[in-house]
């Protein structure tokens, strides 16, 4: 699976275990949204968290590579209607 500029790219999606969660952030003028992904906490399966307007939700899968589709989807979605991601301070 090919990702954009500032996804990941993992070759093998389950090695992406020795990752840890991904958070990434986008903001758009005042309003933010976050999209984490990770492991459930029982270790049955992944969960991807998207936060916006003070709301969490938790979507979850049996698949690593459903998951990661659907993160890819949102964030080009995000991309899409204007959505970026902050640049840190070096």
């Amino acid at each position: 699976m090919i990702l954009e500029p500032g996804s990941r790219t993992i070759a093998d999606p389950e090695l992406a275990l020795d990752y840890g969660p991904m958070l990434y952030v986008f903001v758009r003028g005042s309003q933010r949204k976050t999209c984490e992904t990770r492991l459930s906490a029982d270790g049955t399966g992944y969960e991807l968290v998207v936060a916006e307007d003070g709301v969490e939700r938790v979507d979850r899968y049996t698949s690593m590579e459903r998951m990661l589709a659907r993160e890819h989807e949102l964030l080009q979605a995000w991309r899409a209607q204007g959505w970026t991601q902050p640049q840190g301070k070096h």
